[in-house]
C-alpha cells in the first residue's frame, strides 16, 4: 500500500510542477504578426488583444524569426515582447539585452 501512496504523491506533485510552469509561444513576424506584402504592417487589434492575454495569464511571448535586429519593424520592438529569436536563432534578446549570439566567422563570409 505504502508504494501505491508514494507513486500517487509523486504523480501529484509533478501535475502541481506542470501547471506552474510558464508557456512559451513563438511567432513568426511575416504571415503571421504581420503581412507586409499584403499590406498589414502592424499587429491587428485582434492578435494584439489575443497577444496581452496570453502575458496576463502568465505565458512568455517571444518573436522568432529569420530577420536580424536592423530589419525589426519598431513597433513589433516596442510591443512588449518578452524577447526575440533573430538571425534564424543566431541571436537571442531577453527584455531588449542579447542573451546568446552565435555571429558567422570570418572564414565562412570570405568563402
Amino acid at each position: 500500500c505504502r508504494g501505491k501512496e508514494n507513486k500517487r504523491h509523486i504523480g501529484e506533485m509533478l501535475i502541481e510542477m506542470r501547471d506552474k510552469m510558464k508557456k512559451a509561444i513563438f511567432l513568426d513576424i511575416d504571415g503571421t504578426l504581420i503581412d507586409a506584402l499584403g499590406g498589414l504592417t502592424e499587429i491587428s487589434p485582434q492578435v494584439e488583444k489575443e497577444i496581452r492575454m496570453l502575458q496576463e495569464k502568465g505565458a512568455y511571448v517571444f518573436v522568432a524569426t529569420g530577420r536580424p535586429y536592423a530589419f525589426i519593424n519598431k513597433s513589433l520592438l516596442e510591443f512588449g515582447f518578452d524577447g526575440f529569436i533573430l538571425n534564424n536563432g543566431a541571436q537571442v534578446m531577453i527584455n531588449n539585452e542579447t542573451i546568446g549570439s552565435t555571429p558567422m566567422g570570418s572564414d565562412f563570409i570570405n568563402q
